[in-house]
């Protein structure tokens, strides 16, 4: 049995999804913590103002941390520092370790560098250097061959990083699996003055507090779990509480909707309404009709199309 204070929820960078928009629901809801999708290196170093809405936050979604990804320790250092120094300096830059997608790791980036703890070390380093007192997170996955997550972190034992998030599935399972989360417990035994977050295979607020008694983590991230379900965050506080959550009618969905549509539009401009499609899509699955209405859904480019057909909803 855990017997220490609840953990604190994060938003998990989730690339395609965690823009700051969504971040902003997200903290609405209940997050007390969120990342920004993964931000190459290589594009900030070469391009850093043209990719500012990968970086850009609002002061409501505070606190906010930045992930990059890359495997140039010299880019890191290069990006972390422009970060640092910009208006959008961060309450934390995290290292992505963890990412399986193809196109990451055959790049070399992500979780492959779980593979090269020694050029993992010199980006961890470099990052650390750079970031100004910003505390820097790493995010690794359980494991990746026969490099585990215990011996990877061993590497990189005596360096200042704050906090670590462990994703309890290895890279060769992708999303598919159990999670270990008991992980996070060994992770957090070695480690007592690191923060722990573990993430993975939390779906419902019940995950949630399984993941917890598991792993006894300091944090628990929420990634898949929360996509077209940013009131998660609540439920699970509700859980921990009493035992006990709510789901959100038809109504309340809209009105979810309609505040990420307003945020939407506010932070990129109308034209960027294609990118509301698939949430949209997602906050109405599972509803009578449910079909018919993510076809229309699916379809909408402007503020005007989509409220019409969040108006024409009905139970």
């Amino acid at each position: 049995m855990v017997n220490k204070k609840k953990p604190f929820l994060v938003l998990c960078p989730m690339a395609g999804l965690t823009d700051s928009p969504f971040r902003q629901l997200c903290r609405e809801w209940g997050a007390d913590r969120v990342y920004s999708e993964m931000i190459s290196v290589d594009a900030l170093f070469y391009k850093f103002k043209k990719n500012e809405e990968f970086y850009r936050f609002q002061p409501a979604e505070r606190p906010v941390v930045l992930q990059l990804f890359g495997h140039k320790p010299k880019l890191f250092f290069e990006a972390t520092k422009k970060l640092a120094e910009s208006a959008y300096r961060p309450d934390g830059f995290d290292i992505n370790f963890g990412c399986p997608a193809k196109k990451v790791v055959h790049t070399g980036n992500g979780v492959a560098l779980m593979r090269k703890p020694e050029l993992a070390r010199e980006i961890v380093a470099a990052t650390i250097l750079a970031a100004d007192k910003v505390p820097v997170s790493i995010k690794i996955r359980a494991g990746n061959g026969d490099m585990t997550a215990l011996k990877f972190l061993e590497s990189l034992a005596d360096l200042s990083w704050k906090t670590v998030m462990i994703h309890g599935r290895t890279y060769e399972q992708g999303f598919a699996g159990k999670a270990d989360w008991s992980l996070a417990k060994q992770i957090k035994k070695i480690y007592p003055d690191k923060e722990v977050i573990v993430n993975g295979g939390i779906m419902t607020p019940e995950d949630a507090y399984a993941a917890w008694q598991e792993s006894e983590a300091d944090g628990l991230g929420l990634g898949q779990g929360i996509i077209g379900k940013p009131w998660l965050f609540a439920q699970i506080k509700d859980y921990f509480e009493t035992k006990k959550y709510a789901d959100l009618n038809l109504e309340q969905i809209k009105t979810v909707a309609r505040y990420h549509l307003q945020a939407l539009v506010e932070d990129k401009g109308e034209s960027s309404i294609i990118i509301l499609r698939k949430h949209l899509a997602w906050y109405f699955k599972g509803f009578p009709g449910a079909a018919q209405w993510r076809d229309k859904l699916v379809r909408v480019s402007t503020v005007k199309e989509v409220l019409d057909v969040l108006d024409g909803m009905n139970d």
